[in-house]
């Protein structure tokens, strides 16, 4: 191979491998998932990476806001390790725990440079990561997630476990009328007031039965899906799973009333609720349908354990670098009156600050090296052009 074809196929290496290094150099990636610890939702899990070497003196510090902008609490000092990335989690064991939910009482998340040491109460120093989760999101995701009674995810398990006691009594009677007393109960539980095979005369059921808070998570993550597409795909997780939840209680209380409630027979009766009871375990834990040794979010599969989870990851932060736009406080909608009323003085203009620029990602030296590459590439493009041309006027002469 000549001498001016070696010096092109270097220059042309150079400028191809020049991109990727550039890219690799300047991508940014973080989430922030919330997850159990000592209660419902209490923990939240960083994880980023290509993220910026704060400035000198300072340290990076993470803060979940409150809807209205009151509140901010501090997930403490991050260390940026090697690689540029970041791994902390805010628990139990964190400085400024309180075991609060921080599903019900956070929707907005930033990352600041503060003074290196101590963090300060409330944040003071430049922001250069964040995320605001949608509003009509977070209300959809809290109706799913939260706890405490109000969430229908935590409710569907209450209530499944519930049945599943109602059923294990019956199957430790031995008594026909006592077995359908308590089966009884399981179904409307299962079922809920306004279920056709509900029946007040076996025990009154508060709120909405087991289909009652399944169908409630479905039609919540339906919305959120459509209200933010960072949540989608969770979103979609906890309909599959919500689903498969509430088929496997339908199937359980097909079952009972079939089944249970018609057969006189204690041994067999017995069999019957053994596996009626195993159903409702199925609509709680999910069933290895496929038999690849796990359960996962998929049709016929996962169920309720599983609804929560996906729930709180519909919460999940995916962070952004820079700065959210200026919070601003909404103001209330006057309601239209067919007497006319004075017109209202106009609305003072809310000036934005300004933004900070997003932080620099990787290392400074990328740019002047970039421009070195360039130039390099070029004179090696030149350099072989020259040879290639003297060796032909050489040959031709």
């Amino acid at each position: 191979m000549s001498k001016a074809r070696v010096i092109i196929l270097l220059a042309l290496a150079s400028l191809l491998a020049l991109p990727m290094g550039i890219a690799t150099a300047n991508h940014f990636e973080g989430t922030a998932a919330i997850s159990d610890d000592k209660a419902a939702s209490d923990s939240i899990t960083f994880s980023l990476k290509g993220v910026h070497a704060p400035s000198a003196g300072t340290q990076l510090v993470g803060w979940l806001i409150s809807d209205d902008d009151a509140t901010k609490l501090s997930t403490g000092a991050m260390t940026v390790a090697s690689g540029d990335t970041v791994s902390h989690t805010f628990g139990s064991s964190s400085t400024g725990y309180t075991g609060a939910n921080l599903i019900q009482n956070f929707s907005s998340l930033i990352i600041t440079e503060e003074p290196s040491g101590a963090v300060p109460a409330a944040p003071s120093g430049a922001t250069v990561y964040h995320y605001d989760i949608p509003t009509a999101a977070i209300a959809q995701i809290r109706a799913v997630a939260s706890a405490g009674g109000t969430g229908s995810a935590q409710d569907l398990k209450t209530q499944l476990a519930a049945a599943k006691s109602e059923l294990t009594l019956a199957r430790a009677t031995t008594t026909l009328d006592i077995v359908r007393t308590h089966t009884h109960k399981a179904i409307n539980i299962i079922e809920g007031p306004t279920g056709s095979n509900y029946n007040a005369t076996h025990g009154v059921v508060e709120g909405i039965g087991v289909l009652g808070h399944a169908q409630a998570a479905i039609d919540a993550a339906a919305l959120v899906g459509a209200a933010s597409a960072d949540a989608k795909a969770a979103a979609d997780l906890v309909q599959i799973t919500a689903k498969n939840a509430k088929t496997f209680a339908e199937l359980a209380r097909d079952r009972s009333v079939s089944l249970v409630l018609t057969e006189t027979n204690l041994a067999q009766l017995d069999i019957h609720l053994a596996n009626v009871i195993g159903v409702v375990e199925n609509a709680i834990s999910g069933l290895d349908a496929n038999a690849d040794g796990s359960i996962g979010a998929v049709d016929g599969e996962g169920a309720a354990n599983l609804v929560y989870t996906n729930a709180q990851a519909m919460g999940t932060y995916k962070l952004k670098a820079g700065a959210p736009p200026p919070f601003i406080v909404p103001t209330a909608v006057p309601t239209a009156t067919a007497v006319p009323t004075a017109t209202p003085a106009p609305t003072p203009v809310v000036v934005p600050t300004a933004t900070p620029a997003p932080p620099v990602v990787g290392d400074s030296s990328v740019p002047l090296m970039a421009h070195m590459a360039l130039l390099a590439a070029l004179a090696l493009l030149i350099g072989g052009g020259v040879v290639l041309l003297s060796e032909r006027r050489r040959t031709q002469g």
